[in-house]
């Protein structure tokens, strides 16, 4: 319930009900890319801090919920931005500390696949709301004030979930001292590991297409310029309900594929999915090309949440997942932003059609880049490939047997 609101209803409520201008949409379009570019400071206060992991992700998501509220009762366009930009900020800069409760509480052989069960309680969740959500607002946009206070209330229980979350014991004072200074310089790992930081590049480049894909979403179904001007029922049906409904359906498949076969080849697989959607979605625009856009769009989702959560735990060394993690999230930040940028300001001036064709260019060149780096089983490869090379290791002597030891990670 929480996330359909940076993803769908805020935007949507800004346009039907405040109509937004050019700045107000572009600040809350932006708002997940800068919470994602605060994670590194986060990464920084965490390792600071006396809080355990699971106690300091609450408090931001209670912070998050009371930004909610703040937008819920603003009566005019700028503070309902403000408030929502702010509390989905905080929401978002959650990841690195939520990566870190997954990979101390669930085993790295199954890991994708436990989370995948949680991710079908959240995408039920989602396909509900949007349902609810979109219909209330069809009735009168009057209503996105207690639509916006059910989503408070949500955040308010999630907060006091995650606080009940299993958490490791903090380390000493001076091990957090180190820690924290580790994590200030931790944009290094972009060139002290080499690996590391081409999936990254990559990532960005494909990330990049789909954040200029994001806001467009609802833009294109909703605003006139574009001929389609759908009312809100029908955008939240196939920008959110109808891409949860598939999400249901094959986050679990993900998971598994996810645990079972080389992490570079699964997201490539996950990238072309979301070629053709945006292809039909963009450049065919029948109302069959938008449904099953729309499936395609929760397929992507499915298999490309499991991956964006998870990836880290798999090549970060023991220990230091928040801070691979923030990394990961600081620069999908920049590209959120920037793609966030590109799209509101320059759709009117390219169409949605070009801007679409750059976006598959991008997704396209990133994933060119992942596809170079899928014969480091070791690193990258299944857990049956990763079995092999450890048991193959283990009969060498003087080898070493785990990935970080072999790239010189200390």
């Amino acid at each position: 319930m929480v996330e359909t609101g940076p993803r769908t209803f805020f935007l949507l409520i800004a346009v039907e009900r405040f109509q937004a201008g050019e700045l107000a949409k572009t600040a809350i379009s932006s708002a997940m890319g800068l919470g994602m570019l605060a994670t590194l400071f986060v990464a920084v206060l965490y390792a600071r801090a006396r809080l355990s992991v699971s106690r300091m992700t609450s408090l931001m998501l209670l912070a998050s919920a009371c930004c909610t509220l703040g937008a819920a009762l603003s009566p005019g366009v700028a503070g309902f931005t403000t408030w929502l930009v702010v509390g989905t900020a905080v929401w978002i800069s959650t990841s690195p500390l939520l990566t870190t409760i997954f990979s101390d509480n669930y085993p790295a052989a199954l890991r994708g696949r436990l989370y995948a069960v949680g991710s079908v309680g959240l995408i039920l969740g989602s396909a509900g709301f949007h349902v609810i959500g979109g219909r209330l607002l069809d009735v009168s946009l009057d209503n996105a004030t207690g639509l916006l206070l059910v989503m408070a209330a949500a955040g308010l229980v999630a907060s006091l979930l995650v606080a009940a979350m299993p958490a490791r014991d903090r380390p000493a004072a001076e091990a957090r001292r180190q820690a924290a200074e580790r994590v200030f310089g931790a944009i290094s790992l972009l060139w002290r590991d080499r690996a590391f930081g081409r999936v990254i590049l990559g990532w960005a480049l494909f990330g990049l297409g789909m954040a200029i894909i994001g806001p467009l979403r609802v833009i294109y179904l909703s605003e006139d310029q574009f001929g389609l001007s759908l009312p809100p029922a029908s955008v939240a049906l196939i920008v959110g309900t109808i891409p949860d409904i598939t999400r249901i359906l094959l986050t679990p498949l993900w998971g598994y594929l996810f645990d079972r076969y080389n992490l570079m080849a699964v997201r490539v697989a996950i990238n072309l999915t979301s070629v053709v959607g945006i292809a039909l979605y963009f450049l065919v625009s029948t109302p069959a090309a938008l449904f099953l856009a729309a499936v395609i769009n929760g397929n992507t989702f499915a298999g490309g949440n499991i991956a964006w959560n998870l990836w880290v735990t798999r090549v970060a060394p023991e220990g230091r997942t928040t801070e691979y993690m923030s990394v990961h999230t600081f620069v999908t930040g920049i590209r959120l932003l920037l793609g966030a940028v590109i799209a509101i300001n320059l759709v009117g001036v390219l169409g949605a059609q070009t801007m679409a064709v750059l976006a598959i260019a991008s997704i396209s060149g990133g994933s060119i880049i992942l596809m170079t780096m899928i014969k480091d089983v070791a690193r990258f490869g299944g857990a049956a490939a990763r079995g092999t090379v450890a048991r193959g290791a283990a009969a060498g002597p003087g080898e070493p047997s785990r990935p970080d030891q072999r790239d010189g990670f200390r």
